[in-house]
């Protein structure tokens, strides 16, 4: 209140020097007399079994909206409405001389009418209830610091797992010394099974009161003394404090979580480096340039932002598995969060299969035709899908926890079989695409006409044979998976020659390149793993499905 009413009216536009004068004599009874107030009316709401933290979160979500607006205000509608009072100056005074005209009345403080005020409210009201982005930056600071465990946003980075460590070291050393009552009295402050989480919560009560309260504080304060800060992270870093004050980091978790800190932290800096060189150059190209590079550069700003903003609405669209995710996480009968559960693993995995047969089909293409960009292509994706599958895996093992446990016992080893078997794809995939490429880049001997009639047709079917399979898990067609495996068999056993034929050639063939025969022979020894792996899933798949 002292910041919000006080610190926040005092430069308002109605606020009469009456009315400040009076509130500057009276600060210390008018604070006061809220401290009482709210106390008062606090254990009231306690005796009549009302929960205060809500009040308290109600009322820390306003205190921080507004310490939100009284900062960031500044930031939307500082330079506009400052041109525009520079403007209605020259307007006045000017008398039509721009080289003669001294703007010294903006040296005063600005009386913004009131109307700009409140549309710029409602702009960033609505912006903040809509904006995908500006959800994003929320989701990222509740996911770093809930209190439960969960998919990861980051990955492990060197600096975090060099900082657990070394808390590690501080706390084993710590722990020999201090005395066992005190330890299990620190023990007994953390009992998480008196903590009250809502369906669906990060954090109880108690710690959302104090992000909210401390967070709006701290940015009143600093917006009062007018120091530059960022209220976002202000925001987030109390947030990281009292989840690592509350011991929501376990040691399973703690190393992602700093680096997301990190990266976080890493990319405000970097933000603003960018900022300033960025804006060194637009100032120097806008001075040379005139009004040409000025239209310019509005053009680039407003295309930007449309292709921005619709590409992160459309990707938002379009994310099935996010949608289901959530559902898994808000679910609150074990049977419902099952069935949620069996449509997301068969989602990922039928993008899985999806993505197998369109990069073998790739790199078996830019291998024959040496084609240098398409094997690239092929290598950065898999490197690329290996991760998303890892983030995945994550998110599926969260599922298997909040389904029944009988469920659980029975369909763990088959949910991991074929997670594994599809991991081991990609690793297949990986091994022969790695060496294809090499050879393509260093322009080595191609590969001979013999050897690209024999793999073209081969190919084709096994291409054909991997879309069928992903038909069947997009389908869940489990009828046909014992004909699919059937059919393997024979492609398997006609891989098994080509590569007895090719260790013939090796050997006889001395015209024939040594290193393309080795990539050949590599590439089909590849493929009949492949399809053994693939073999592996299925069977794994139809067992977690039914």
């Amino acid at each position: 209140l002292y910041f919000a009413l006080l610190k926040g009216l005092k430069d308002s536009s109605f606020m009469t020097p009456e009315y400040n004068a009076w509130i500057k004599e009276n600060t210390m009874y008018l604070v006061g007399g809220c401290f009482v107030v709210s106390t008062v009316l606090m254990q009231v709401f306690h005796w009549c079994k009302i929960n205060v933290f809500k009040i308290v979160i109600f009322m820390g979500t306003f205190a921080l909206a507004l310490a939100f607006a009284g900062n960031d205000l500044v930031n939307f509608v500082g330079v506009p409405l400052a041109a525009y009072s520079a403007y209605q100056d020259f307007a006045a005074n000017g008398a039509g001389q721009a080289d003669t005209f001294m703007m010294s009345s903006l040296n005063e403080n600005a009386k913004t009418p009131f109307i700009f005020l409140f549309l710029s409210g409602v702009v960033m009201v609505y912006a903040l209830a809509t904006s995908k982005k500006a959800q994003n930056v929320v989701k990222t600071s509740v996911d770093l610091s809930r209190q439960d465990e969960g998919e990861e946003m980051f990955g492990s980075s060197r600096v975090a797992r060099s900082i657990v460590r070394g808390a590690n070291n501080v706390n084993e050393f710590f722990s020999k010394y201090t005395p066992k009552p005190l330890v299990r009295w620190i023990d007994a402050r953390f009992n998480k099974d008196e903590a009250i989480l809502a369906q669906g919560a990060a954090f109880d009560l108690v710690r959302a009161s104090i992000n909210l309260v401390l967070s709006g504080l701290l940015i009143a304060l600093g917006t009062s003394l007018k120091l530059p800060l960022s209220t976002t992270y202000v925001t987030f870093i109390v947030a990281m404090g009292s989840s690592l004050a509350d011991r929501a980091w376990s040691r399973e978790s703690a190393v992602f979580r700093i680096t997301g800190v990190l990266n976080v932290i890493g990319g405000w800096f970097l933000t603003a480096g960018i900022a300033f060189s960025a804006c060194a150059l637009v100032t120097i190209a806008m001075y040379y340039g005139g009004a040409v590079v000025m239209a310019l550069f509005v053009f680039v700003a407003v295309f930007i932002l449309i292709k921005s903003n619709f590409s992160t609405k459309r990707k938002d669209e379009t994310d099935y598995e996010e949608q289901l995710f959530k559902g898994i996480m808000n679910a609150k009968d074990k049977a419902e969060c099952w069935g949620l559960l069996k449509k997301h693993v068969c989602a990922t995995q039928q993008e899985m299969l999806d993505f197998v047969w369109k990069t073998y089909e790739d790199v078996v293409n830019g291998f024959v035709d040496e084609d240098l960009k398409t094997l690239r292509r092929a290598v950065k994706r898999i490197d690329a899908e290996k991760s998303r599958r890892k983030k995945l895996r994550q998110r599926e093992l969260v599922g298997m926890r909040r389904i029944d446990k009988r469920i659980s016992l029975e369909k763990n080893t088959w949910f991991h079989l074929a997670s594994n078997s599809g991991e081991q794809m990609l690793y297949c995939l990986k091994r022969m695409s790695d060496p294809c490429k090499e050879h393509v880049d260093n322009n080595f001997n191609p590969l001979s006409r013999e050897c690209i009639e024999e793999i073209l047709p081969v190919k084709k079917k096994i291409v054909d044979y991997l879309m069928r399979s992903e038909r069947i898990v997009e389908d869940r067609d489990y009828e046909h998976i014992d004909a699919l495996l059937a059919e393997e068999e024979a492609y398997k056993q006609q891989l098994s020659e080509m590569r007895r034929a090719q260790e013939d050639r090796i050997q006889m063939d001395l015209s024939q390149g040594l290193k393309v025969s080795l990539v050949y022979l590599n590439l089909l020894q590849e493929t009949q793993e492949l399809l053994s792996d693939l073999r592996h899933y299925l069977r794994a798949f139809k067992r977690f499905q039914q």
